[in-house]
């Protein structure tokens, strides 16, 4: 085969028996089905699709460059009636216009990189021996260049990089190659090598999608008497795979980052900023600035050390694991998102990720790293009963102090820190947690590396010391600086609470209320005696106030007083 005029990144059906990584991408071409193919085949047409029609003989006018020919009543367009012409624009040789199999195809008299330009006009309105009349149709072009023979032999080139093409599709059963660069002094030409076993047409051919197009190019070179056939497309969206302009390039894959929010997946598009992307960048059919369906089946995640549950596709590569106290991570090749998905205690930082991907050409790009965390508040709270008299039990205006201890997690400070009692049962006043110290830079953000102490008192009434326990929890806020709120209920550092250790941040365990327990104090009791007139306040004849000399620590309304409705003039006795 003639090699003139052309430089390029190749690779045939020997280099797929010698490349392990140019094999894989055999296999997985293979394996892929499901809905977002089939979408990718379909995608929303911006004209009638044209369908060609059993054709005769062309005719053709010109020699080598110039050459052409047309094919009238070639085809439909809706309801429109198309002529076919075809033009060589670029050739050394004198290359034939031909019919094959009712269909247009171009025979070659031996190797030479030729373009050609195919055009759709109302039939009858273009006249071949002027080049000149024609009315342009557009249609959306959906054909299938078949019939490519021997990998020394042919080839068949298309420019996926002008913006004309939206993409490429090739059979999974195929054993084509594939090459990419200049031809024919044309840049970013896609090139089909021919199929070793030289009879699998039309697996071994070419689709090209143009949307919206009244003109559409190609090229070809090939061994004298082999041609190339312009038929309708044959091959199944669910055992092929589409390419663009971006999976023919050296591939580069862009380090991505992404806050989480408490408690929920992080969904991160890893390739929306790779060069598998960022390089379908050509108007105005090729500019989606979006992963083609090949690349997003070409990703592999590195698993970090300490990984488990590796999951694997069919291909082999990675697509999923987990790492132990933090998460699970996993990659869909349908739609080329990863997704992180928190324990329900993480916070902070997530073990870092990475991940590889390959372009159409079996090329492998760069390990590109993931970085997610959780921004979160972590708030620990202990409380202290001030015995003021020192006899242990509760009374009447003591008090309980509350210590909150608050943190920052994640990748910067929080600002706008708060604490509030969000659980309290005492039936007094409530109390407010006050800053009290830790802002040691005094920026009034609370950075990751300083601890912030809240501070508030509590004091007793009656009912508390009916319930015989103060509990409260109190819960802590914070931003970030991009506005998201953080938060988090305090868990107890009290050692007889929950599982007796503080732990701040989100968590099923990490919330315990601060319980203050209260002692009740005994009842001591005296003997009554009454001597000279009987209360008569009481309401009650004949009746006294036993509980004059009592001592007792939870009230009145907690003795019953005996009363004597006999008028003996004495009553003593309690009921404690």
């Amino acid at each position: 085969m003639g090699k003139q005029d052309r430089d390029v990144i190749a690779f045939t059906k020997n280099d797929i028996d010698q490349k392990p990584s140019v094999a894989k991408l055999i296999t997985k071409a293979k394996w892929l089905a499901g809905a977002s193919v089939l979408a990718a085949s379909t995608a929303a047409m911006a004209a009638p699709p044209l369908v060609i029609n059993n054709v005769g003989s062309p005719t053709q006018v010109g020699t080598g460059a110039g050459k052409r020919a047309v094919w009238t009543n070639a085809g439909t367009v809706g309801s429109e009636t198309v002529d076919i012409v075809g033009v060589i624009t670029t050739a050394s040789l004198n290359h034939n216009w031909t019919t094959t199999a009712n269909r247009p195809s171009i025979t070659s008299v031996g190797q030479d990189n030729i373009l050609i330009e195919w055009r759709l006009y109302r039939a009858g309105t273009y006249d071949v021996a002027t080049d000149s009349g024609g009315v342009a149709v557009a249609a959306d072009i959906h054909v299938q260049f078949n019939d490519v023979d021997g990998p020394n032999n042919e080839r068949v080139f298309t420019p996926v990089c002008a913006g004309d093409i939206k993409w490429v599709r090739i059979d999974a059963s195929a054993t084509t190659g594939r090459a990419f660069g200049t031809v024919a002094g044309q840049p970013d030409m896609f090139s089909l090598i021919g199929d070793s076993n030289y009879n699998s047409e039309p697996r071994s051919g070419l689709e090209v999608f143009y949307p919206d197009r009244a003109i559409f190019k190609m090229g070809r070179t090939a061994n004298s008497g082999f041609l190339v056939r312009l038929d309708n497309p044959t091959y199944s969206a669910f055992t092929t795979l589409d390419y663009e302009c971006a999976d023919f390039k050296p591939p580069v894959a862009v380090d991505d980052s992404k806050e989480g929010v408490q408690g929920t997946p992080t969904v991160l598009n890893i390739l929306n900023n790779d060069s598998s992307a960022t390089n379908n960048n050509n108007s105005t059919n090729n500019n989606s600035l979006l992963p083609s369906e090949f690349a997003r089946t070409s990703v592999s995640l590195i698993a970090p050390p300490g990984a488990t549950g590796i999951v694997t596709d069919a291909k082999g590569d990675v697509v999923g694991f987990a790492v132990p106290g933090e998460g699970v991570w996993a990659y869909d090749d349908n739609t080329g998102a990863l997704t992180f998905t928190p324990d329900p205690a993480f916070k902070g930082y997530a073990t870092t990720i990475q991940y590889t991907q390959d372009n159409a050409l079996g090329v492998p790009s760069n390990a590109a790293t993931v970085t997610v965390w959780y921004p979160a508040i972590g708030v620990t709270k202990s409380s202290a009963f001030n015995d003021t008299n020192g006899d242990t039990y509760g009374q009447v205006g003591e008090t309980i102090d509350y210590i909150y201890q608050v943190k920052a997690y994640g990748a910067e400070a929080l600002r706008n820190v708060a604490v509030t009692e969000t659980g309290f049962t005492g039936a007094g006043t409530l109390p407010v947690p006050m800053y009290d110290a830790g802002d040691a830079n005094s920026d009034a953000m609370l950075d990751l590396t300083e601890t912030w102490t809240f501070k508030a008192t509590y004091t007793l009434v009656a009912a508390d010391l009916t319930n015989g326990a103060v509990s409260n929890s109190a819960t802590g806020t914070g931003q970030t600086a991009a506005g998201t709120t953080v938060n988090d209920v305090s868990d107890s550092s009290n050692p007889a609470d929950g599982n007796g250790s503080g732990t701040a941040g989100p968590g099923p365990n990490n919330g315990d209320p601060t319980q203050t327990p209260l002692a009740r104090a005994p009842i001591a009791a005296s003997n009554n005696s009454q001597v000279g007139t009987i209360l008569a306040n009481t309401g009650v004849s004949n009746a006294y106030n036993v509980l004059g000399n009592y001592t007792e620590g939870h009230g009145a309304d907690a003795i019953n007083s005996g009363v004597d409705r006999n008028n003996t003039g004495i009553q003593s006795g309690c009921n404690a």
